[in-house]
């Protein structure tokens, strides 16, 4: 149960008034409170640079930076208030909340502004945004090759989008929320290449309709690739464009949360392109002596 500070009124000794103009006193002056200034300008720099890191999303650093300036100030209220601001931004709202509770227990000599903050965050609770990576998900895809299309090439995806139970929103607000990606790749003499999108065509379309996810919590989408023959001449020399694979990237809200690759290399040839550095493991293995508790650790003692 928390505990508001309440104002404390002292009745004061008021001197005579001094002869002349009337003076005027306003009933009442509003003070508003600020943070508490740190008194060591070291301290002060690092927990500046704490804040930082915080908003530009690198907790680790900014939580270096805090226990660097707790060592030399270790009640003081701005470090408090960014410890609890970090373990907040990090999802751990436990450790946030007894940062918090510290806060608040400085009342407002000690902490200033930062005790009204840390009531409003203990009051009104910690924000503690779904992580919609565990709620939606891609299924295994379905190929179909239409043999019976004459033009060329037409393969036939079926990608399956789950939902957990327990979602509540309607058809337009997840059409909003949502966006899947299918980036489709053809073999080009044996290299991988992004679809030609000049020559081919691409036509998506939900299964069944309403996309809301109420039956069964899966809804799936159609993907119809369409390659046309090559010249003649052309693709005797060259063999022509056959379809490869594909890439799905499943969005919420511009955040990835699911990306599926088929076949697998297509993973490693997306990525390059895109600057980024993956990895491939053997499935299911993990090293005897890797730390779970915390993977960027040493492996643990025997």
């Amino acid at each position: 149960e928390l505990v508001i500070e309440k104002p404390v009124y002292i009745e004061r000794e008021i001197a005579a008034l001094p002869e002349g103009p009337p003076t005027f006193i306003p009933e009442s002056v509003n003070v508003k409170l600020t943070a508490p200034p740190i008194a060591d300008p070291t301290v002060e720099r690092l927990v500046e640079e704490a804040r930082d890191y915080r908003v530009g999303g690198d907790s680790m650093r900014a939580l270096m930076k805090l226990e660097e300036a707790e060592k030399q100030a270790s009640d003081e209220p701005n470090i408090l208030y960014q410890f609890a601001e970090v373990y907040e931004a990090m999802g751990l709202y436990d450790k946030a909340a007894d940062y918090y509770q510290q806060v608040f227990g400085l009342g407002t000599v000690g902490a200033g502004s930062l005790y009204e903050l840390a009531a409003v965050k203990l009051t009104n609770g910690i924000s503690q945004p779904e992580d919609m990576a565990g709620r939606f998900a891609l299924g295994r895809i379905r190929l179909f090759a239409d043999t019976q299309w004459t033009e060329g090439q037409r393969v036939i995806l079926t990608i399956p989008v789950s939902a957990a139970t327990g979602l509540q929103f309607t058809e337009e607000e997840l059409q909003r929320a949502l966006e899947i990606k299918v980036h489709l790749y053809d073999d080009d003499n044996g290299n991988p290449k992004m679809r030609d999108e000049v020559t081919s065509s691409v036509d998506t379309q939900w299964v069944t309709p309403p996309v809301d996810w109420q039956d069964g919590g899966e809804e799936l989408l159609r993907v119809i690739y369409e390659i046309p023959f090559q010249g003649t001449g052309e693709q005797h020399l060259l063999g022509g464009r056959r379809y490869l694979g594909q890439v799905v990237e499943l969005f919420y809200q511009g955040e990835l949360i699911d990306r599926l690759a088929s076949p697998r290399r297509l993973a490693r040839e997306f990525g390059n392109a895109r600057g980024e550095e993956i990895y491939f493991y053997p499935e299911n293995y993990v090293p005897d002596d890797f730390n779970f508790d915390n993977p960027l650790l040493p492996p643990l003692p025997e």
